[in-house]
């Protein structure tokens, strides 16, 4: 366990990541799709944590025999890969996803779909009074290659788990692989309570499908000041409650009458900080089991960042994220120092680097499939996990000054829960805590 540290986490995977000056506003949608990433993702973590070695062996060829040929090893798995093998993970057999029959297509059909309430949360109401009107967008979340007519019936479900047809509609095909439609139905009358809604689909020659469930909490009232709270009513748009919190935590939250309270910056004892990836917006991976795998090896305060940027919302959704140069200006100096990049999140502070100056640190973490030093490179303490043999070898060849090269067995994405470990092991072997009072040669270049 190393104490009295400050990690700074910053995971940016992909492609381009959209930087927003202070007070812009990023865009609900992306908001919304990032927290539904967040739980895709969390189901997979979930699952392999659970499960036993051959499991996860099992599980891993699966994920990367859906992998795109040439795809970079540090990318995260498509939504469409991820969809599957978490429906394999859970007991389904890979042919009824993956052949071209009308159950397998209508099936990748249904898991390909987002139900998106506005209002997305309604007010409870006696047996008596008028019934409250809400509009469902059905939305597909990655492109299908094909897909069938199909009647769609949306259905409540209680609190209690009992179900109530809400909506029926037949849907032409083009729909499910368009840009999605809209069904209209009535909030049930019901006591405070979390409510959820799934769609099934019918169609001839295969058998039902349903998508998965949403959350739509009853409340007491939807007056709130709690900004993720507020867009769900306005919008529908399920946003992330905080750092370490995702829609789903906060809406049981809500429906359970407990108070909605906004992000706070210190969440433990140590430090991690973190920041978007995959060109969505900062999601939580302080939050679920990849959270817990830090908190588990290491006892640190979290922060957040947004290496060559700042983002808000509307200026009032908490937490913003600052610059690495910003967060690290508030960490306190009595402990290590740390960084950790990822994909383009290096680039990214190179570019801070260049614009506001050296950043005080004590060691540098980079997970990458590609990584060459550079010029700029800081003479203090580095780690490279990469799950590239290549990268390994051309690091080793060059065995650049404090540099350490650590082979993953796996894709990053694969090898997550395994990230802290390996964090912590570097930090316990290389830095020590007197390094915190030493200032580095030149800031985190990368």
């Amino acid at each position: 366990m190393i104490r009295r540290m400050a990690l700074v986490l910053a995971t940016l995977i992909g492609c381009v990541v959209p930087v927003y000056a202070q007070n812009d506003g990023p865009d609900l949608h992306d908001l919304h799709t990032s927290n539904l990433r967040l739980q895709w993702e969390e189901r997979w973590f979930a699952q392999w944590a659970a499960a036993d070695a051959e499991r996860r062996a099992t599980m891993a060829d699966l994920l990367e025999s859906l992998r795109s040929v040439g795809e970079p090893l540090d990318a995260l798995p498509s939504w469409g890969a991820l969809g599957v093998a978490n429906e394999v993970f859970a007991g389904a057999a890979p042919l009824e996803l993956l052949d071209s029959t009308p159950g397998s297509i209508l099936r990748l059909q249904a898991l390909a779909l987002d139900l998106r309430a506005t209002p997305g949360a309604f007010v409870a109401r006696a047996s008596d009074a008028p019934k409250e009107r809400m509009t469902v967008r059905v939305e597909p979340l990655f492109e299908l290659s094909a897909a069938l007519p199909a009647t769609a019936r949306l259905f409540w479900i209680s609190p209690e788990g009992e179900e109530q047809l809400a909506r029926e509609e037949f849907v032409e095909s083009a729909f499910f692989m368009g840009a999605g439609f809209e069904l209209y139905l009535r909030a049930p009358h019901s006591e405070p309570g979390m409510w959820q809604l799934v769609l099934e689909l019918a169609s001839e020659g295969a058998e039902l499908a349903r998508s998965e469930p949403v959350l739509v909490p009853c409340v007491a009232s939807t007056e709130t000041a709690f900004v993720p709270a507020k867009v769900l009513v306005d919008s529908g748009y399920r946003v992330l409650g905080g750092l370490d919190r995702t829609a789903n935590d906060w809406m049981r939250d809500w429906a359970a009458g407990r108070p909605l309270e906004r992000q706070k910056e210190s969440l433990g004892a140590g430090g991690l900080v973190l920041g978007a990836f995959d060109g969505l917006w900062p999601a939580p991976l302080f939050a679920g089991t990849r959270g817990a795998a830090w908190r588990d090896a290491m006892d640190l305060e979290l922060y957040g960042a947004l290496p060559g940027g700042t983002m808000s919302l509307d200026g009032a959704y908490q937490p913003s994220l600052d610059s690495v140069h910003n967060v690290l200006a508030r960490l306190p100096k009595d402990g290590p120092r740390v960084l950790v990049l990822r994909g383009n999140s290096v680039l990214l502070n190179q570019l801070e680097v260049l614009q506001q100056g050296p950043q005080d640190l004590d060691a540098l973490v980079i997970v990458s499939s590609e990584w060459r030093p550079t010029a700029a490179h800081p003479k203090l303490p580095t780690l490279v996990l990469t799950p590239n043999p290549a990268c390994q070898k051309a690091l080793e060849t060059l065995q650049p000054e404090l540099v350490w090269v650590q082979r993953l067995e796996r894709s990053v994405f694969l090898s997550e829960l395994e990230l802290p470990g390996l964090v912590a092991a570097f930090l316990a072997d290389h830095v020590t805590t007197a390094s915190a009072t030493t200032a580095p040669e030149s800031g985190a270049g990368g």
